[in-house]
């Protein structure tokens, strides 16, 4: 799956996978969320 971002923003994202929620280890950064979680984070530079 490919996806074209807008450069220069942020983008929070997270993986479900068989039921649970994962994030990217390699993400650039990672936020927390609402629900006591971190979500993934990638910055779309040009």
């Amino acid at each position: 799956l490919a996806v074209k971002l807008a450069s220069g923003k942020e983008y929070q994202f997270r993986y479900l996978i068989d039921g649970e929620w994962h994030n990217d280890w390699e993400a650039d950064k990672y936020v927390a969320n609402p629900f006591s979680g971190d979500n993934s984070v990638v910055i779309a530079n040009a």
